[in-house]
């Protein structure tokens, strides 16, 4: 139940800070973003690895028995726990930096609209264009 209220929260924060700011990313720029959420994720992966093994040798060395095994479970619980939060901002990091390339993109062909030159519907109307020669 908690990975689900988890999740529902992250979509939830996703939609509202993919409205709160309107940064033009281009797409090297979210590469680079996409490499930088990788990389966090895979020093938050490390990080839980390193306390789940930290964890679990102070219940070797405190502990015995029953206890010892229960604090062992706990360490490894935690250690779930912490590599979900990490995937789950991996994942809301990617989401964020795609809705952000796409909202760029879409202004980028608001952009190029507007750029246009106005269309003459004049030979629809029986005009003929200055220097026009049948």
């Amino acid at each position: 139940m908690n990975k689900t209220l988890l999740a529902l929260l992250a979509a939830t924060v996703a939609t509202l800070s993919v409205g709160a700011h309107a940064d033009t990313v281009t797409p090297s720029q979210a590469d680079a973003q996409k490499t930088e959420a990788k990389g966090d994720y895979k020093t938050d992966k490390a990080q839980a690895k390193a306390d789940y093994n930290r964890n679990r040798h102070e219940c070797k060395e405190t502990t015995s028995g029953a206890v010892e095994r229960a604090c062992r479970k706990d360490a490894k619980a935690q250690e779930r726990q912490d590599k979900a939060d990490a995937k789950l901002d991996y994942k809301v990091d990617k989401a964020d930096i795609k809705a952000s390339t796409k909202q760029a993109a879409f202004e980028g062909r608001l952009d190029r609209s507007a750029l246009a030159e106005p269309r003459h519907d004049s030979h629809r109307a029986g005009v003929r264009a200055p220097g026009f020669q049948a």
